[in-house]
């Protein structure tokens, strides 16, 4: 489809053989331990097929001739070993490690890749909307963004749409209190008024366009990452957080026609 996104080094699976990006067959502890010995790539990324909020995800960084994750160091069977155990995917993908626009990487003055969940909705006319964005800020020396109700410590920002600007941050609260709002980023200072999101006009057209090539599915959550040579989508999901229904709940209703909540709790009360 000609949408941009991370290279995919290889697939692992545990239950068949593998593939390289190449074409190469891999099949077996041997042939994995081959391939990643002699791989050109000195990081990347292990991500499960079959995963929600960030679990599993891991960024793997060449160490001599072992890999490490940041907490623990491995030769190459160890990493097979740690991919074909998973319990919780029975795939994986190994992809190419990117890295945030500079003015994202100084805003947050984070390495991790920090990504702009974009729901789209296509409506009955083929048109597509953006329902909501929200930025997924890092905190500390952590992997993912997921925001995950606050359990990661990281934050979320809704994104204003027409001008892709920050309008707030939401932050966990310590010792159980309520999470509350911040003007600015934590660690930078900087003011979110500051700070205009780079390539905000390409990667809304990014989201736009994969809206419409995944029809039939009318209603998507993309997470899409923002590099020095433009954004590039990292996935989309058909069951998406946060809700926040009260910012699009009516936009889909009157175009559906109908409320799909309340059939839900109909349906439900049978």
């Amino acid at each position: 489809a000609g949408l941009p996104h991370p290279e995919v080094l290889a697939v692992f699976n545990q239950e068949t053989a593998g593939v390289a990006s190449d074409g190469c067959i891999l099949v077996g502890k041997e042939n994995w331990i081959d391939y990643l010995e002699n791989m050109a790539a000195e990081e990347f990324i292990i991500k499960p097929v079959f995963g929600a909020t960030g679990m599993g995800i891991k960024h793997i960084r060449r160490q001599e001739r072992r890999w490490t994750d940041g907490e623990t160091i491995q030769d190459s069977g160890g990493l097979y070993d740690y991919m074909q155990s998973y319990p919780h995917s029975p795939a994986y993908l190994l992809q190419r490690r990117v890295y945030n626009h500079a003015d994202i990487a100084a805003f947050t003055s984070q390495r991790g890749f920090q990504t702009i969940r974009i729901v789209t909705y296509v409506n009955r006319d083929r048109r597509t909307e953006i329902l909501y964005a929200g930025f997924k800020l890092i905190m500390g020396n952590g992997v993912i963004d997921n925001y995950r109700g606050g359990r990661t410590n990281n934050l979320f920002g809704f994104v204003d749409t027409d001008r892709g600007q920050i309008e707030s941050l939401i932050v966990k609260g310590r010792n159980g209190e309520q999470a509350h709002y911040l003007d600015r980023h934590p660690v930078t200072e900087t003011l979110l008024s500051e700070f205009k999101i780079p390539c905000w006009a390409e990667t809304v057209q990014l989201a736009n366009r994969a809206a419409l090539t995944f029809l039939p599915i009318r209603c998507i959550g993309w997470d899409i990452g923002i590099t020095q040579d433009g954004p590039c989508l990292i996935e989309g999901n058909i069951w998406w957080n946060p809700w926040n229904r009260k910012r699009y709940k009516h936009r889909i209703a009157e175009d559906l026609g109908f409320d799909p909540w309340i059939k839900k709790q109909q349906r439900g009360r049978r």
